[in-house]
């Protein structure tokens, strides 16, 4: 069935296996004729009126190979909160037991001597 606001022949939507591509892939099928969907991770098999690319966004050939021939683009495409918080927290965790040794040692330092007489 045509859809009366067919904006688009190819549109291209980044991020398509993550939260809101996920739950934009069935809506914006609306607005084309053919919603290229992309993603660094699987997709699954296309369904009718859609294209899988698989693509890394930091890498600049495969995104030039993504956006080849689409008319508009939705970019949802980038890294999770998740994955950050991932990354970051031993670095946050170190520099957190770092801190306490460099406040409460030397303070420990000065008072065990009162003790050991």
């Amino acid at each position: 069935m045509d859809h009366p606001l067919k904006t688009h022949h190819r549109l291209l939507l980044t991020g398509a296996a993550g939260g809101l591509g996920t739950a934009l892939r069935e809506r914006l099928k609306g607005n084309c004729e053919v919603l290229r969907l992309s993603d660094k991770a699987g997709l699954g098999e296309a369904q009718a009126g859609e294209e899988i690319v698989l693509a890394d966004l930091s890498n600049a050939d495969e995104v030039n190979a993504m956006v080849a021939g689409v008319d508009a683009i939705v970019h949802m495409g980038g890294i999770s909160v998740g994955q950050v918080m991932r990354t970051i927290a031993p670095f946050y965790g170190a520099l957190g037991v770092c801190l306490l040794l460099v406040t409460y040692v030397p303070a420990f330092s000065l008072w065990l001597p009162g003790l050991v007489k």
